[in-house]
């Protein structure tokens, strides 16, 4: 499926396969190659590590399982729904999970977040969100728990606003999913995984992303009323456009002297409508949202 995560795009990673199918898969391995010793030599291992591998102790390198099953030839459909847990190489602790991971509705509102507030670390050692919203900050690791079974939190004693996971598992699983690592301000656009999924998904990304980096402004003596997402990045800004497009919200793309895009929703329809069909979980925006739509139905 276009909107999920399969075996062979996490092929940084690492895997352990439920029992009764690893033994069967790497018993058609030793058919294939005649043993463990010819199977290590051509995989370039030693055959304790093959051994490790066969016996459960080792988890299985996702480049190292595809190049076995170009002899084993088993659909990697197949593969993929016996996986159990993902692990790295670089010793974070494995997340139970299968494979392939689709995206609901919960991961998509968590790459919103990321993608506007949060950062990957440049060696993928850790995920970051920043924002002084501790009900924005208990969504983060509700829905990491719920997603990936991680508990491990660690939350900055200088600045509590910054809470990190530390685990080089989850940030490749976001990194694959579209999220740049690193310093991302300019370059980062919507992920394709979200553009390929339903408008449903797409509402949720939105959501995230408008707790990120939106804005509810309402000035009584002007009558200005507006919702708008700030963005240095043109693809970016290009794409929430289009989504809410997509929602028939009608939108304005703006760049100011600065090089900030600024995607403005305004006029009554269309604000009831972002409410209505996307919203926010940040809860002073949500509260502004909705005085401005109750100051339409009085006089300014």
């Amino acid at each position: 499926m276009e909107n999920c995560l399969n075996l062979y795009e996490i092929s940084e990673l690492s895997v352990e396969l439920e029992e009764n199918f690893r033994k069967e898969f790497f018993n058609k391995a030793l058919v294939s190659f005649g043993s463990q010793y010819k199977l290590a030599g051509y995989l370039g291992v030693g055959q304790f590590t093959v051994s490790r591998w066969f016996n459960g102790k080792f988890l299985i390198p996702v480049k190292t399982l595809l190049k076995i099953n170009e002899s084993v030839k088993m659909d990697t459909r197949l593969i993929e729904v016996k996986v159990i847990r993902i692990g790295s190489a670089q010793g974070s602790l494995p997340v139970k999970r299968s494979l392939p991971i689709a995206i609901d509705g919960n991961l998509a509102y968590l790459m919103g977040l990321i993608i506007t507030d949060g950062h990957i670390d440049k060696n993928l050692a850790w995920v970051e969100f920043v924002n002084n919203q501790k009900h924005l900050r208990s969504i983060f690791m509700e829905n990491i728990e719920k997603i990936f079974n991680h508990k491990n939190f660690y939350i900055y004693q200088k600045n509590e606003m910054q809470v990190y996971v530390k685990n080089k598992t989850i940030s490749t699983i976001f990194h694959e999913l579209g999220i740049p690592k690193g310093k991302k301000f300019d370059i980062v656009k919507v992920p394709e995984k979200i553009k390929k999924s339903s408008i449903e998904i797409k509402k949720c990304f939105l959501r995230g992303c408008f707790d990120g980096d939106g804005s509810v402004a309402y000035t009584k003596r002007q009558g200005l009323r507006i919702v708008n997402y700030a963005t240095s990045s043109r693809k970016m800004a290009e794409g929430i456009s289009e989504i809410l497009k997509e929602l028939e919200i009608r939108n304005s793309v703006i760049k100011n002297k600065n090089d900030m895009y600024y995607i403005n929703i305004t006029g009554r329809d269309e604000i009831e409508k972002f409410q209505r069909l996307v919203g926010f979980k940040h809860p002073k925006r949500s509260e502004k949202l909705e005085e401005i739509l109750n100051s339409y139905k009085k006089p300014s």
